[in-house]
């Protein structure tokens, strides 16, 4: 029994740790800023708007490119 009290401390410390992780994320759940708007609801994909190109599809020779440097890579 010695040895379990040993790691009480630590427990202890785990469970502080999840008990402060889950209050200060439910804090900022209420308190945080709500920013919603027109400008936040529209899709945005790396600094541009949508164009209508998504679902276009790559040529071949992208993907035997990728895997010859995979191979040669690893």
């Amino acid at each position: 029994m010695a040895i379990a009290s040993d790691y009480l401390p630590i427990l202890y410390m785990i469970i502080l740790g999840i008990i402060l992780a889950t209050t200060f994320s439910i804090i900022g759940l209420f308190l945080g800023p709500k920013l919603r708007g027109d400008a936040k609801e529209t899709p945005f994909e790396s600094g541009f708007l949508k164009d209508g190109m998504e679902g276009h599809r790559y040529d071949v020779k992208f993907y035997m490119t990728a895997l010859v440097f995979l191979i040669f890579d690893v």
